[in-house]
């Protein structure tokens, strides 16, 4: 978990083609801050308070379907949960 933290990765999103590393932000300022000094394998999401569950979940789609769909190499790429 610790070193989960120091790298900046709030929470691994779990897909049938492997776990992948989320940051959640607030604002665009927050994750261009992140995005500037940290690892490109760390996906970045911005969250607002009044985002409703299937916006957020549209939102880490957005963040993460490139990663999966290299992945998958042309299989059907799917969310399973986070972790």
């Amino acid at each position: 978990f610790r070193e989960d933290w120091l790298e900046g990765i709030d929470v691994w999103l779990r897909t049938d083609h492997g776990n992948i590393p989320i940051q959640i932000k607030s604002s665009v300022t927050g994750a261009r801050a992140f995005r500037k000094h940290r690892p490109s394998r760390i996906k970045v999401v911005i969250v607002h308070v009044g985002d409703s569950p299937a916006v957020i979940r549209q939102k880490l789609w957005e963040a993460v379907k490139g990663t999966i769909w290299e992945r998958s190499k042309g299989h059907q790429p799917a969310i399973i949960d986070s972790a």
